[in-house]
């Protein structure tokens, strides 16, 4: 019954073999709390596996990843576990886990590794509406950073301290006007300077909603029908001025209360967030923006990060896998990317536009596309993931694509 989202093979328990962590997730509320548990399968060396509910204590959440590190340098490998969504609560931050392995396989939340929430509640740890994360020494001390990305969120730069507990450092790196509809990210010293880049997966750019710093997209949330629930209105910039993105019925839907107010589709033609909501309710509300929808590469420079925009091909999908690899032997990274998205409002259409897609490196930071009828690597639906694997008896490497939905794609080179 439960929505699996990520997966991971490491030894969990110390005793050399490939154990497997399962992470879950969705939007849908669960009446059964259970499911939405981490699990992790032991494996008893010769490929069995089996569930081990002990390793986790009270832990459940909606997650939408699971990264594996021995942050803490103490011989055995940690997990964090990020979270995007609560559910019905859309652009609230959900609860992230990092957790510490014992050595044998249980893990334990260390509720203060972030600091102290701004919410109620000190023991929960919020740095976001997470959709990934990777993890790299970014300042080089030996110690393992943490990067994150997500919706609404700025590319977050997490630095571990000598105590093991992190700071955010996203605004020292240059980072603070980069928030999203982030996707993914892979690590790879992709300009051959030696040190660790990103290759990040955005919304792009083939869409009707556009950001930028100076005139961001927004979201203003909270309860404007006074119901008890969330609700968020979606804003963008014509000229000088903001308009709510929702047509009339996507609003009214939302806020039956509006709509004596907008009886008619013309009393709607020319509305602005002031007709909306009252100052008052404005002033109440969180508001969130973005002003980045390019998918980058995250160049790595020296003690800051630079965006820099994939070419134009790589922004005509929102990208939700990449692999990074060297596909023609030249000695230099080269990127796989898959994605495309089709659960979305009327109002957006659907994001379908992406067939696959390979970009050559030349080990200097800069990008080629391929056309797809020329690489071969074409994935059409909604991928999700991509993972590189060898074949037993030939060793060669086979590329596996998953998609929503829809069946696993291999791929073989030539």
């Amino acid at each position: 019954m439960s929505e699996d989202t990520d997966a991971s093979f490491f030894d969990a328990d110390g005793d050399g073999d490939q154990d497997l962590i399962v992470v879950s997730g969705g939007q849908e509320e669960m009446k059964d709390v259970n499911l939405l548990a981490p699990r992790l399968y032991l494996n008893d060396g010769r490929g069995n596996f089996k569930h081990t509910p002990s390793a986790f204590s009270n832990i459940f959440l909606h997650a939408s990843c699971v990264k594996t590190c021995d942050y803490d340098v103490d011989g055995d490998i940690d997990l964090f576990i990020g979270a995007s969504v609560m559910p019905f609560l859309y652009g609230m931050s959900p609860m992230s886990f990092l957790l510490q392995n014992n050595g044998k396989g249980i893990f334990q939340f260390d509720p203060s590794w972030l600091g102290r929430s701004t919410f109620d509640n000190p023991t929960r740890v919020r740095p976001g509406m997470v959709k990934d994360a990777a993890w790299m020494d970014v300042n080089r001390d030996n110690l393992q950073d943490l990067i994150l990305v997500g919706e609404w969120m700025p590319v977050t730069v997490l630095i571990q301290q000598k105590d093991h507990r992190f700071l955010n450092q996203t605004s020292a790196y240059g980072l603070d006007k980069t928030r999203g509809w982030w996707n993914t990210c892979e690590v790879g010293d992709f300009d051959g300077d030696g040190d660790h880049d990103l290759i990040l997966g955005n919304l792009g750019l083939n869409s009707r909603i556009k950001a930028s710093v100076e005139k961001p997209l927004s979201m203003y949330l909270g309860d404007f029908d006074s119901n008890g629930g969330s609700d968020h209105i979606m804003v963008y910039f014509n000229g000088g001025s903001s308009y709510p993105f929702a047509s009339r019925d996507q609003l009214v839907k939302q806020i039956p209360s509006l709509k004596k107010k907008f009886l008619h589709y013309k009393d709607y033609r020319d509305v602005k967030l002031e007709d909306i909501i009252t100052p008052l309710q404005k002033g109440n509300s969180a508001l969130m923006k973005v002003e980045q929808f390019s998918s980058v590469f995250l160049k790595n420079d020296s003690g800051s990060f630079k965006l820099i925009p994939l070419p134009l091909e790589a922004q005509y999908f929102p990208i939700f896998g990449i692999k990074s690899t060297d596909l023609n032997n030249d000695g230099n990274y080269d990127v796989l990317l898959t994605g495309n998205l089709s659960a979305t409002q009327p109002d957006f259409g659907s994001y379908d536009a992406g067939v696959g897609l390979v970009l050559l490196g030349d080990g200097k930071g800069n990008f080629k596309s391929m056309r797809p009828d020329q690489s071969g690597f074409i994935t059409l639906g909604e991928g999700r993931d991509i993972s590189i694997i060898k074949e037993a008896n030939s060793g060669d490497l086979i590329y596996l694509v998953s998609r929503n939905n829809q069946t696993l794609l291999t791929f073989k080179k030539k």
